[in-house]
């Protein structure tokens, strides 16, 4: 689907910050150059306050990681991405990702940043610490400047790996046991403004596309 020079549309789309920074970035980049009649706005906030937007009409569309009943929006799982560890230790091993398995992680010095309630029972079934661990924040970027201490760690999702990876001073290692895979849900309003459906058909099937490149499971549509 093509817009049209001449239609001028204003997107206004919100989501969490650890996807906004790490998962869409590049994809709003390549949408907003290729499609300069459309005027964006981009929102970071939390789960709730996604759901909020989109309920009252103010964000077009949204993509959270906690997701409750409302409603007048429409709530679906889209996407889910595997779960890693990050940590400040550097690994003996070169080549391929290294392992390390739950119980040789002392989750009372876990940074914990939200990652879903099924993380939280795979945890539980792990540990009897406490689900805060050594610390609870709410972003990730947060996360990786307070792992400089030695033997922190902290759980980090698949789309962060390409920034990771670039950080000499972080090391990821795969789970010989992994939590579930962490659920994006899409957030629509159950009537969507009648002159906005076409420009968010288009948004949301060049996302998909984007989704499917990046290697996430995508799970509508």
């Amino acid at each position: 689907m093509i817009l049209k020079e001449a239609e001028q549309c204003t997107l206004s789309f919100a989501s969490v910050d650890t996807l906004n920074v790490y998962a869409f970035a590049p994809f709003y980049s390549h949408f907003f150059r290729t499609h300069r009649n459309i005027h964006t706005q981009i929102h970071t906030l939390n789960s709730n306050e996604v759901m909020d937007m989109v309920e009252a009409m103010v964000a077009d569309y949204g993509v959270i990681l906690s997701p409750e009943s409302r409603d007048h929006v429409i709530i679906e799982p889209y996407f889910e991405e595997k779960l890693y560890i990050a940590m400040k230790k550097k690994p003996l091993t070169q080549g391929d990702m290294p392992t390390i398995s739950p119980s040789d992680l002392d989750f009372d010095r876990e940074i914990c940043c939200w990652m879903g309630t099924s993380y939280l029972s795979w945890r539980r079934a792990w540990t009897n610490s406490s689900p805060y661990g050594y610390m609870r924040v709410w972003t990730i970027p947060l996360m990786l400047q307070l792992l400089e201490q030695e033997g922190l760690w902290g759980t980090v999702p698949e789309c962060a790996l390409p920034e990771l990876m670039r950080n000499e001073n972080i090391s990821i290692y795969c789970l010989t046991d992994p939590p579930p895979q962490r659920i994006a849900y899409k957030v629509k309003p159950k009537r969507p403004k009648s002159g906005k459906k076409k420009m968010l058909e288009l948004f949301e099937n060049e996302m998909d596309r984007y989704i499917k490149r990046r290697g996430f499971t995508l799970l509508s549509r």
